[in-house]
């Protein structure tokens, strides 16, 4: 009787939220693609300190620090124009060769990142999917909380806030976003049916270590303990 009323409100507060499967896959990746940028900026900036440092260094501070930064620039972005700074020692051309190997690598994966960060649409959602496969391939050892009802919630925040790996399962994406909202984290989760067989095998419930039935019905517990012991003794 009182899992009856709890399911409007749960819907209720997931449609406040706003978080759809869709939007939840956006806001991930777009944190992910933004974490990114950032660590790639850092490095960039990086690499050209420190190879305006070195040539400072390795030339006795005989050029202007402007002139050792240009130096970084052109021989990191290998564009080929004249040297203000000759690799007249073994040291200036070893750090010319790591400036190019490393300073180059840096260069891309700015690019690549601020290019990914730009991007929206169906690729957000595409890549979004991708990692959660990635992530529900590497669980082992963890817990499957079928049923996103009053119990199955209460059991999922649990299993999350003790450091304890689990995977959702639930037909009800509302139920899942509100879940994720709530826990502010992305739990790893299978939105599908609880009864076919493919859901729980994408949950790995072949890897699990346990699994709460938490469904309305103590019918639907029963059948769904007997498949998932069928499939993991």
């Amino acid at each position: 009787t009182t899992a009856m009323p709890d399911r409007p409100r749960r819907k209720q507060r997931a449609a406040e939220f706003g978080r759809s499967i869709a939007s939840l896959a956006a806001d991930v990746e777009r944190r992910a693609r933004f974490a990114r940028l950032v660590r790639a900026g850092f490095g960039m900036v990086a690499i050209l300190g420190l190879g305006t440092v070195a040539y400072g260094g390795l030339t006795g501070w005989t050029v202007g620090w402007l002139h050792c930064l240009y130096m970084t620039v052109i021989t990191v972005s290998t564009v080929g124009y004249t040297e203000v700074i000759a690799p007249t020692s073994d040291a200036l051309m070893i750090l010319n060769m790591a400036l190019i190997l490393f300073g180059g690598g840096a260069i891309l994966y700015f690019i690549g990142a601020a290019t990914a960060l730009l991007l929206e649409g169906d690729l957000v959602h595409t890549l979004f999917q991708r990692r959660l496969r990635r992530t529900l391939a590497r669980q082992r050892r963890h817990v499957i909380v079928c049923g996103l009802g009053r119990m199955g919630r209460a059991a999922a925040v649990d299993l999350w806030r003790s450091g304890v790996a689990l995977v959702v399962v639930d037909v009800d994406e509302n139920a899942i976003g509100e879940l994720v909202a709530d826990l502010g984290g992305v739990v790893p989760f299978v939105r599908g049916d609880a009864f076919a067989d493919d859901a729980l095998r994408e949950a790995g419930i072949d890897r699990a270590a346990g699994l709460i039935a938490a469904m309305s019905e103590d019918k639907d517990n029963l059948y769904l303990t007997v498949m998932a012991r069928g499939l993991n003794a």
